[in-house]
């Protein structure tokens, strides 16, 4: 009987050693902080052979794993080697937060060169300083009660 409490003890010992390793790895800073600039350069990398350019690369909770914001306007995801790469959501379960979704709601939105825009074909309401540029489907009804708001506004 002693001997089996002795390898009970040390087995629960080696599981709560295992555990408290996790513990101290949560965000990434488990061995050191992660390489954020050899991790961006593995990225930027593998992913210029997809054609896809990298905005920013951070680190996530996870160790090993970067959030990239690419400039088709999405966030997925990088191990820190460049090799894979995660495409959806980071969800942390314990506190129940779309970590993706956060990162999303604080990424500028993009800009677009307004000389660049086919004006020609545009309805246009007013010659004030400001303009308003809608892209609409004129079979929507939202799109047409739309109108009469923009009139509205040109006054």
């Amino acid at each position: 009987m002693k001997h089996l409490t002795g390898i009970t003890v040390v087995g629960i010992t080696v599981v709560a050693l295992t555990i408290a390793g996790s513990w101290a790895c949560e965000g990434g800073s488990c061995g050191g902080p992660p390489d954020m600039n050899k991790a961006a350069e593995n990225i930027k990398g593998s992913l210029g052979s997809l054609t896809l350019g990298v905005e920013k690369v951070n680190p996530t909770p996870v160790k090993g794993i970067y959030e990239v914001w690419t400039d088709d306007g999405r966030i997925n995801y990088m191990d820190d080697t460049g090799q894979y790469l995660f495409m959806g959501q980071l969800i942390d379960v314990r506190s129940r937060k779309n970590l993706t979704a956060e990162a999303e709601a604080t990424r500028p939105a993009p800009k677009v060169d307004v000389s660049s825009l086919p004006l020609e074909n545009a309805i246009k309401y007013g010659n004030g300083k400001r303009r308003i540029f809608t892209f609409e489907d004129p079979d929507c009804g939202y799109c047409r009660k739309l109108h009469p708001e923009l009139k509205s506004l040109a006054k």
